[in-house]
């Protein structure tokens, strides 16, 4: 179940520590407007809904700190081989290309969750825009 806050779903982006702190800057920076899930990890396991265009949700920090608030602004699922370009870019974390990304992405979740993906796995894509920052990023 994702941690509530203010009565709203919350963010927690990559493995705590350093990559949770510099993806919580790219989004409290407005550079990072987008995000992908796994649907059998993080939304079936967690017994969790898609998010829905319109709603808020909280962005925590290393802390569980409130950082920001993002508006959801398009979701969609497809198969992770399906990821286009355009999609990945808006995650905003400085990929050179599609592969690149294909490949951080890969090694994130074997590395952080332990399981392999394959192209026909489906994932969720959320895109946002920053609508509140609470903390200063530096």
């Amino acid at each position: 179940m994702f941690t509530r806050v203010d009565g709203l779903r919350s963010l927690e982006f990559g493995s705590p520590g350093e990559m949770r702190r510099w993806l919580t800057d790219l989004v409290a920076d407005g550079r990072k407007r987008a995000t992908f899930g796994l649907l059998a990890h993080d939304y079936v396991a967690e017994n969790e809904l898609e998010e829905t265009v319109g709603e808020i949700l909280v962005v925590l920090d290393n802390d569980q700190r409130e950082a920001c608030r993002v508006r959801v602004t398009e979701v969609s699922q497809c198969s992770f081989g399906e990821v286009t370009w355009e999609m990945a870019a808006r995650e905003g974390e400085g990929d050179a290309d599609l592969d690149a990304w294909l490949r951080g992405h890969l090694d994130f979740w074997k590395r952080s969750l332990g399981i392999e993906i394959g192209p026909a796995e489906p994932v969720v894509w959320v895109a946002f825009e920053l609508t509140t920052r609470f903390i200063q990023r530096g």
